[in-house]
């Protein structure tokens, strides 16, 4: 029985996105670093940048499709991506998140201050 078109995308979709998730387990799960984000806050950084990262090795594997060595290839190089990529990503934001802590508490500015303020009337 020939597979349906929407399974054959399900399937050249959801594999790449499924190896960049596995990517960022075995970087956490493996190799942790003393700085490395939680696993929750990895995947779910992992959203927005799998899309980033992901979606042009779509049109490779689109490619690869009679072709295993390369979409093996493909897959591979998606999860190296999921291993290195995420987690810097996330340090990065961290840092960031940290240094704008520092420099509000540092300035006498709260988070009330940053929060907007709306009359009853609109």
């Amino acid at each position: 029985m020939e597979p349906t078109f929407s399974w054959q995308n399900l399937f050249f979709v959801g594999v790449p996105f499924a190896a960049y998730f596995l990517g960022i387990v075995i970087r956490k799960v493996v190799l942790p670093s003393d700085r490395s984000p939680s696993l929750i806050r990895q995947c779910l950084l992992g959203l927005p940048v799998s899309l980033v990262v992901v979606s042009p090795f779509l049109l490779v594997i689109n490619a690869t499709t009679g072709n295993l060595p390369g979409f093996l290839i493909t897959i591979g190089v998606v999860m190296e991506h999921g291993m290195l990529v995420n987690e810097t990503a996330t340090s990065h934001l961290e840092r960031i998140r940290k240094e704008v802590g520092e420099k509000r508490s540092s300035s006498g500015d709260g988070p009330s201050s940053t929060t907007p303020h709306h009359s009853a009337t609109t």
